[in-house]
């Protein structure tokens, strides 16, 4: 006995298509041939009429090269199924909701200047052309247009993964835009650290105290703070040197890519005190610091992202140093300016970046002795502790202050 064949589906043989079991009208239209009463053989007009109207409405079908038929819908349809492939991959947990909702900007904003179209618009390199001037006459930052250039890129070279789009444009790796860059204003200066620190100090509750000491200590990001736990740390105890804690664990942007440093800082002793007094009857392995209400600092929720600090910072930092009110961030880079300054190639460890390149993986092995030696000379200079706390070995055989 023969096996039952499945669903419709159709089939290239070089000339025509060729529909097999798998389509409910083909189906239909085989069985009323079949069918030994005559009533059911006058349907067979029928059929067939509703077989050539179905094909009739598949205005939308083309053939490849290469023997393929595929289907290429409009490319506002092929954005709309791409930002919701995002949003899918987001609530999987393979990216952020931000990244999906940021994706869903960028290519909204795309089909806002090119329009509806074809998809092969999109090969075409004036088309790419003409979203970039779009682009450059809009009123967005530089930084926003450059993360647009970023999803947009993203988006082509899906479609044409997925054999959507045939060729891709030949200037689709053009597309950037230069993004001016403000030192002066991009970080703190140590007296304005000082006087932030000095400001939070004052506070009767001390969280923000600690915060701001994490973010340059350590240049941890809000969600870093916000996942830090109980046991993320272990003590240390060179030869000759004091005692103190090191951090031991992965940035939470890269936690789950191994060739990826961990963040290795000493802390301070400033720090060490405030992390003990919050994590004292917390159990081994729970966060450490939450909301009032019990939820994380920064959480995702739907398509985007709940994050406890910008507004409370932006109050404080424009009552600390309104001169120049930074973002939290800054802290971070400021901490790596001022690592750089002193030992060059020590931003490197400070961050906890990514490598680059193969031989960075296998070759690049910045001493942790000399990121410590770094972090206790900032640790004096911000008034943290009256003496130098000496952590590494080689501050005690190199005493001599680092160059500025």
């Amino acid at each position: 006995m023969a096996k039952k064949q499945k669903n419709p589906q159709p089939q290239w043989d070089g000339t025509n298509l060729v529909w097999r079991w798998r389509d409910p009208v083909i189906k239909k239209h085989i069985r009323l041939a079949k069918s030994p009463s005559k009533s059911n053989r006058e349907g067979l007009k029928a059929a067939r009429e509703a077989l050539e109207r179905y094909l009739a409405d598949r205005e939308n079908q083309s053939v490849v090269p290469g023997g393929k038929s595929t289907l290429k819908g409009g490319l506002e349809e092929q954005a709309g199924q791409w930002i919701a492939k995002q949003r899918r991959r987001a609530n999987k947990g393979l990216h952020s909701h931000d990244f999906a909702r940021k994706g869903a900007n960028a290519v909204n904003k795309f089909i806002e200047i090119v329009g509806d179209g074809s998809v092969d618009r999109l090969s075409r390199s004036k088309t790419i052309e003409t979203y970039t001037d779009g682009m450059l006459e809009s009123d967005l930052a530089p930084k926003t247009i450059s993360n647009h250039y970023g999803y947009i890129r993203r988006f082509i070279n899906d479609l044409y993964k997925a054999e959507v789009l045939d060729v891709p444009p030949r200037n689709l790796d053009e597309i950037t835009i230069q993004v001016p860059v403000k030192h002066d204003k991009s970080q703190f200066t140590i007296p304005q650290l000082k006087e932030t620190h000095k400001y939070l100090a004052s506070w009767n509750t001390k969280l923000w105290e600690c915060w701001f000491l994490l973010g340059l200590n350590c240049g941890l990001q809000e969600a870093d703070i916000s996942e830090l736990r109980k046991g993320d740390w272990k003590r240390v105890k060179p030869n000759g040197c004091a005692t103190f804690m090191r951090l031991d664990r992965r940035r939470t942007k890269t936690i789950k890519h191994k060739n990826v440093p961990k963040m290795e800082h000493c802390l301070w002793k400033r720090t060490w005190e405030l992390l003990l007094k919050f994590s004292k009857h917390k159990v081994e392995g729970e966060r450490i610091f939450l909301r009032p209400n019990g939820k994380p600092l920064k959480f995702e929720t739907g398509n985007s992202s709940n994050n406890y600090f910008p507004v409370p910072w932006k109050n404080i930092i424009h009552d600390a140093v309104p001169e120049n009110p930074l973002g939290f961030v800054s802290l971070r880079k400021t901490g790596a300016n001022l690592c750089e300054k002193r030992i060059p190639g020590s931003k490197h460890p400070y961050l906890a970046h990514g490598y680059k390149s193969i031989a960075d993986i296998h070759y690049a092995n910045f001493p942790l002795e000399k990121l410590d030696m770094v972090l206790s000379w900032i640790e004096k200079d911000l008034g943290l502790v009256d003496e130098l706390v000496i952590r590494s070995p080689e501050m005690i055989t190199n005493p001599r202050r680092p160059s500025q």
